[in-house]
């Protein structure tokens, strides 16, 4: 919710909230939020919910509670 408020434009938490309700408050904060900030914000949460399923995937198949990434090599390929 902070990322959708703060930024170089700082846009009250009310007015957030009614632009996601939908109401119409001003048209660049419309823009900045709807098209910029939402985006980036459900991005980042998406992006942090498939890492730690693929996380829990990797400790049950390996039924290893501290399986990590270099167990298959995945980090030094990444690398």
């Amino acid at each position: 919710m902070l990322d959708l408020i703060f930024g170089s434009v700082n846009i009250p938490f009310e007015k957030v909230f009614a632009i996601l309700a939908g109401n119409e408050v001003k048209t660049s904060w419309n823009y900045i939020v709807l098209n910029f900030r939402l985006p980036k914000a459900l991005t980042a949460i998406f992006v942090g919910a498939g890492l730690s399923v693929t996380g829990l995937m990797m400790q049950t198949l390996f039924r290893n509670p501290l399986a990590g990434p270099f167990v298959l090599g995945i980090s030094s390929g990444a690398s």
